[in-house]
């Protein structure tokens, strides 16, 4: 019994999917997300597979319209290589998160335009062809970010952490990672 135990603990251990923002940020630590998955209809790799994990700087994606960063028209905001951030509404999901992908995009942030805690995303019409990762925080998460993510100073995480971080403890459970 306590071999089958370790066993399903270890199973279980592999599958931890996190949305970090690292230090120095003033704000780093973990978020409350959601992600998209290929059960939802999107194309995305599984994040619960280390190698599929994402690292790098974020940065608004915006395109030619005077909405705030909804990226439902093309992006023409410097993308490439970085974590786009953008907010929810006027469009599907899949739309936003393609329009990122194809200028350059690593990887894509939704910030929730409604308080309270992040929604499951569904793929739309275009989901399929997303190949990123694509998750949703907070509106309060997107607030306290917003500076940071305009400055562009600010680094995220996304994936699987497993072998990532070297020293996963932590006294508090604000500072311990764990699967959803």
């Amino acid at each position: 019994l306590l071999s089958v135990a370790v066993m399903v603990m270890a199973l279980a251990g592999t599958a931890q999917v996190i949305c970090y923002v690292e230090p120095p940020s003033t704000n780093s630590g973990i978020y409350d997300f959601t992600y998209a998955t290929v059960a939802n209809g999107w194309g995305v790799n599984d994040l619960t597979i280390p190698a599929n994990s994402v690292n790098g700087f974020m940065a608004f994606a915006t395109d030619a319209t005077a909405a705030d960063s909804l990226a439902c028209n093309a992006v023409t905001s410097d993308v490439n290589g970085k974590i786009a951030v953008l907010y929810r509404g006027s469009c599907e999901f899949g739309l936003k998160a393609l329009n990122a992908q194809t200028a350059g995009a690593i990887a894509v942030i939704i910030i929730n335009n409604v308080p309270g805690a992040p929604q499951g995303m569904l793929a739309g019409a275009s989901g399929a062809s997303v190949t990123i990762p694509v998750v949703m925080v907070s509106d309060a998460t997107g607030a306290l970010l917003k500076a940071e993510i305009e400055a562009g100073t600010s680094t995220a995480f996304i994936g699987s952490k497993t072998g990532n971080y070297p020293y996963d403890l932590g006294f508090y459970n604000k500072h311990v990672l764990r699967a959803e």
